[in-house]
């Protein structure tokens, strides 16, 4: 046992010198051991020579014990040193992997902090921001980047708003001025559409001028035209203004309805177009305002007297739907129709089509106009037509 623990401390040199040791050892026992077979063949070994031997063999074997021993140490001490590299090795991988966690941390922290949580209030604030309200987002500045950003945008939203407030005032100007001049004009037309009255009435009975009855039918037909449109530059400023209020409540618009053919029949004489009324045998009470929805028709019919070419026929009336719950009002013209491309466009305030513009003249505001105060009786003005094919208006409201 105390070679084994010896050999334990052996190093490199004295394992070699050992083992030259056993070498020689081993070199010399195999001499005598080849000497000692001749001896004994001839029979002539002494005892002192076999106790030699003996003797020699038992060191032999220690020192080969000692050798197993120093092998089983060295053994030992690759698998020490095994275990140690591999406990080595999965310390430094589970560094490594700490340090990737916190790295990862670190790089989600400042990510998270300077640049998500900064974009997010922008874009939680840019959603609730309206157009000439001031900018009142104010963080600190977590970074350079994203204190440029934010003052980037500041001082844009500060320049719309400039520009808002400029356009703003030059629309209430714009809505004055049409509102006082539409005003003037339609008091002077009513002026001259009285005094026509009283100047054709003032005709001596049964004179027979027929072209002085055409001039009169011609003069109130112009005056009546110019009324319609004077009228719906008006409304259109009250509109913009916030003046034009609607008050529903059951009313019957058949009524209605009548007096705005009859108004509008002396404009489409001068087309030879027939204007027919279409109403329910019974009266159909809705829910609106029926001077406001007066307006409406109006500037409908009037609308497809316009654009109906001479000879046409329009369709002015109401009808209540399968359900029984709604009514349609509708005008219905044999008109020049209007193509897909402009079918949501003609709605817009001064727009005409190209066709429109060569068939008629007008502001271009009946249409608009009467989508305004249709959606104000919670409804939608809709429009079905075709190129060629005449135009069908229409609106849905809701049955009293």
């Amino acid at each position: 046992m105390t070679s084994y623990r010896l050999s334990a401390q052996l190093s490199g040199a004295q394992d070699r010198a050992l083992f030259g040791n056993l070498d020689r050892q081993l070199a010399a026992y195999m001499v005598e051991q080849q000497q000692w077979i001749g001896l004994r063949t001839a029979g002539g070994l002494p005892s002192a020579q076999t106790r030699q031997l003996t003797r020699r063999r038992g060191g032999i074997d220690k020192l080969v014990k000692t050798l197993i021993a120093v092998k089983n140490e060295n053994i030992a001490k690759l698998e020490s040193r095994r275990a140690a590299v591999d406990r080595a090795s999965r310390v430094v991988l589970c560094l490594i992997l700490a340090t990737g966690v916190l790295v990862a941390l670190a790089l989600l922290y400042f990510l998270t902090h300077y640049l998500v949580e900064p974009l997010q209030s922008l874009q939680v604030y840019a959603g609730t921001w309206k157009l000439g309200e001031e900018w009142a987002l104010n963080r600190p500045p977590e970074s350079p980047e994203m204190a440029d950003l934010f003052g980037t945008l500041r001082r844009l939203m500060e320049q719309l708003n400039r520009q808002y407030a400029r356009e703003h005032e030059l629309a209430q100007f714009k809505t004055k001025l049409v509102s006082m001049v539409s005003h003037e004009f339609n008091n002077a037309l009513s002026v001259i559409q009285g005094i026509t009255s009283l100047l054709q009435d003032s005709e001596p009975s049964g004179a027979g001028d027929d072209k002085r009855a055409k001039y009169y039918a011609l003069l109130g037909s112009q005056v009546r035209a110019l009324i319609v449109a004077a009228t719906n530059l008006l409304n259109l400023g009250r509109m913009e203004s916030g003046q034009f209020a609607v008050k529903r409540r059951p009313v019957d618009l058949g009524p209605m309805i009548k007096d705005v053919a009859e108004r509008l029949s002396l404009l489409g004489e001068r087309k030879k177009i027939r204007i027919k009324v279409l109403l329910p045998p019974a009266p159909v009470p809705v829910q609106a305002d029926a001077e406001v929805l007066s307006l409406v028709v109006t500037n409908l019919v009037s609308n497809a007297i316009k654009y109906t070419p001479e000879g046409g026929d329009i369709a002015v009336g109401l009808e209540r739907l399968p359900d029984g719950r709604d009514v349609r009002v509708y005008v219905r013209d044999t008109g020049i129709g209007i193509s897909k491309e402009d079918q949501e466009r003609v709605f817009a305030a001064y727009y005409r089509t190209e066709s429109g513009k060569r068939e008629a003249q007008g502001f271009g505001v009946g249409l608009s106009l009467a989508r305004a105060a249709v959606e104000a009786h919670e409804s939608v003005l809709r429009l079905e037509s075709a190129p060629g094919q005449g135009s069908t208006f229409f609106f849905i409201l809701a049955a009293a």
